[in-house]
């Protein structure tokens, strides 16, 4: 008999790409191109995260770049959005 086991990923499902600090709160983090991309598969490989979801207000512009720069190296990135309506609920869309 064949036994199955549940397999369990560690996961990001709110990474924001590289000029969501500066769009969104008004303070960029200093990093930018190819140091923003090191630093963030630093980030994932230091604390072992196998998915991503890479999410920004209504738009999916960096998502191609980020998956392209992290699946060699075994990282799924799920594509993302954000969305805040009026009354101030945040959803976080992933596909």
């Amino acid at each position: 008999m064949t036994e199955t086991y549940a397999r369990f990923w560690k996961c990001a499902l709110q990474v924001n790409p590289e000029g969501y600090s500066r769009a969104y709160r008004g303070e960029g983090h200093g990093l930018f191109g190819e140091d923003f991309l090191a630093a963030l598969l630093g980030g994932c490989t230091e604390a072992s995260i196998q998915v991503v979801g890479i999410t920004d207000h209504g738009s999916v512009r960096d998502v191609d770049a980020i998956r392209d720069f992290l699946s060699p190296y075994g990282i799924v990135v799920f594509l993302g959005f954000g969305v805040a309506t009026t009354e101030k609920i945040h959803w976080v869309c992933l596909f």
